[in-house]
């Protein structure tokens, strides 16, 4: 055993890390991470053969390896396990942001570790949580909250019994409640899925004003609508001076569709005005050949509803007919149908009869 004690003692030590992305078994590897670490303390055991077996550092410790710098007062290193143990004033620095927790345990060869009574800041976000957990790139937060308001004591915050958070791509909330202030919930959701390629915040409040509405507020939720697809979904809930409006949508881009409806109520007088707009295009392969199928369509009470729910569509489509394209390419040549309607005319106007046609090749 070789003790020693000095100032800033650095050790750079090459440990053979299993990179193996579908099991955090630990098994033989060739590549080498180096790891290096400096304390005030530094006492090190060596096995009978003279390879490194434990590293015990105290005092203004730092360890660093990939993209990772952890600083406490004690901690301990095995290297043939490739277990890190660490405590007091605990801070992880990562490219991701960091976090501060009472402890740590962390396999270097299965990146899985856990945090009891952690904080994290990764701006725009910030939060708390019980425990963090961490299996490869994704992280577990047991009994916390997230919030993109970096006070001490948030103006609000989502808190879950679990959020899970997958590096890069979304995370996700277990019985998730929308809190503002210390004990005010607001909404409450058994499971959320927020998008982070996207980056589009979880809620969003817009002021606004209007004149079919007056002054008004609309509250915007998004969420990816599972862990392996890009569809979205979001609800607007929307309370103004003059009447209420509630609406949802579901939107894909790889599957490349749009679906929206908005319903909205005067407060003191009429009937509920719903609007509805449609977008769907899909390219398909069969056993008579290859197809394209190709819906705009859009129901709007009036004019009125769709220039103030729907501006940015009001400015794009208010001009054009509804659209519904079948096409079929046979070997024999193409079919197509088309199907052409006003929003305002009743549908299948006599001026808008469907139109057919068949191409042969020349």
């Amino acid at each position: 055993m070789f003790r020693g004690v000095r100032k800033w003692c650095v050790v750079l030590i090459l440990l053979c890390i299993c990179k193996d992305a579908f099991s955090f078994e630990q098994t033989p590897s060739t590549e080498y991470i180096p790891v290096y670490y400096s304390a005030d303390d530094v006492e090190i055991l060596f096995s009978q053969s003279g390879e490194l077996e434990k590293a015990k550092l105290q005092g203004n410790v730092k360890i660093a390896f990939e993209d990772i710098v952890m600083k406490c007062d004690i901690a301990q290193f095995m290297k043939e396990t490739g277990d890190i143990t660490a405590e007091g004033n605990l801070s992880i620095e990562t490219s991701q942001g960091i976090i501060k927790a009472d402890s740590i345990i962390y396999n270097l060869n299965n990146k899985t570790g856990v945090m009891p009574n952690a904080t994290f800041l990764s701006p725009p976000f910030y939060g708390k949580a019980e425990k963090i957990e961490q299996k490869g790139d994704v992280f577990y937060f047991i009994n916390g909250y997230i919030t993109n308001c970096d006070l001490e004591k948030p103006h609000w915050k989502i808190s879950a019994e679990q959020l899970k958070y997958a590096k890069g791509e979304y995370f996700r909330a277990e019985k998730m409640r929308i809190v503002f202030g210390e004990k005010y919930s607001v909404f409450y959701f058994p499971r959320y899925t927020a998008d982070m390629k996207t980056k589009e915040p979880v809620v969003t409040a817009r002021p606004g004003s209007s004149s079919k509405v007056g002054e008004n507020i609309e509250l915007l939720f998004t969420q990816r609508a599972g862990e392996k697809t890009d569809t979205v979904t979001k609800e607007r809930i929307l309370v103004g001076e003059k009447g209420l409006g509630a609406g949802a949508s579901i939107t894909s881009k790889t599957q490349g569709y749009r679906y929206e409806g908005f319903l909205y109520k005067d407060w003191d007088e009429g009937d509920i005005e719903p609007a509805l707009l449609l977008e769907f295009l899909k390219h398909y392969t069969s056993t008579y050949g290859e197809g394209n199928i190709l819906l705009d369509w859009r129901y709007m009470d009036n004019n009125d509803l769709f220039y103030t729910f729907f501006h940015s569509d009001y400015i794009a489509k208010s001009k054009k007919y509804n659209y519904l394209s079948f096409t079929q390419n046979f070997k024999q040549g193409i079919f197509n149908i088309n199907f052409r309607d006003s929003a305002e005319d009743d549908f299948l106007n006599i001026e808008k009869l469907p139109e057919i046609r068949f191409y042969t090749p020349p």
